[in-house]
């Protein structure tokens, strides 16, 4: 005597299996989902970061030189202020002042206020990655000779933004 078809068992364990083949394969799109969220979000920060570096390097390769006696750059370790060009909107340049600071561990962030009639405040880094001091070279030669502070009326050849063992060295102009 032949029967046809499959027994219950059979038909038990068959859904089971499609179960666990059907349950692993949404485990691994939410994981491979979280993943592409999480590379996206990096993506992001190093974006930002490197369009901060980038502004940073065109406004101070734009460096306005005072005609008198006022400083064209000044600051300290935490804050350094800078006559500079900004871009506009139509995409010319005008004069603006600059303030580069690290505000204060509550905040924990860079930020760059530039003022040209009005002022705008932009977040350059946040968390970890924020520089802790800010060094001036005074004399290349021989390593170079960095200082906190600036004064002087001759511009720094360069900055130097630390942040741990990460380093970005801005050159002026």
């Amino acid at each position: 005597m032949t029967r046809r078809g499959f027994t219950l068992i059979e038909i038990t364990v068959a859904l089971i299996v499609g179960g666990m083949a059907l349950s692993a394969a949404a485990a691994l799109l939410t994981g491979l989902s979280d993943r592409a969220d999480e590379i996206r979000t990096a993506g992001m920060r190093a974006d930002g970061e490197g369009n901060g570096e980038r502004l940073l390097r065109n406004l101070l390769g734009n460096l306005r030189f005072s005609t008198d006696s006022t400083h064209t750059l000044s600051g300290d370790s935490l804050a350094v202020t800078f006559l500079t060009s900004c871009e506009t909107v139509e995409g010319w340049l005008r004069p603006c002042r600059a303030r580069l600071a690290i505000e204060p561990p509550e905040r924990f962030q860079l930020t760059l206020a530039l003022r040209a009639g009005e002022t705008h405040t932009i977040v350059l880094s946040r968390g970890a990655r924020i520089p802790t001091a800010i060094r001036y070279l005074r004399d290349p030669a021989h390593g170079g000779r960095w200082v906190r502070q600036w004064t002087e009326i001759v511009t720094p050849a360069a900055l130097e933004l630390t942040a741990g063992t990460d380093t970005v060295l801005l050159p002026v102009w």
